[in-house]
């Protein structure tokens, strides 16, 4: 049995045409091993968020197509907040506010 050991620039998949540039970043942390992952964070939760993530009584129109539909905070409130709700076909419905009938 053999074990290839590793190779610099093993965890580059592919490479863009021969005139990519790459840009240089500076990052405020420690030493990281090439090949790496990086992302940065856009938005967190606060520590004292309260809630569960729980709906409640779920109902639907009878002709209501069926699949994933997607939910976007869009704004918080205290006790409240408002969402975007995306079809399963990608077009929107609307807005949707935590605690009232959508």
């Amino acid at each position: 049995m053999y074990t290839e050991s590793y190779h610099t620039g093993e965890y580059i998949v592919h490479e863009p045409d021969a005139n990519y540039c790459r840009t240089d970043i500076y990052l405020r942390t420690g030493n990281l091993a090439a090949g790496t992952v990086l992302g940065r964070t856009i938005t967190s939760a606060a520590g004292d968020n309260t809630g569960n993530g729980t709906i409640g009584t779920l109902t639907a129109h009878a002709n209501a197509p069926q699949g994933v539909y997607t939910l976007t905070c869009t704004a918080e409130t205290e006790n409240a907040g408002t969402f975007s709700v995306v079809a399963p076909d990608g077009s929107s419905l609307g807005d949707a506010t935590v605690g009232v009938a959508f």
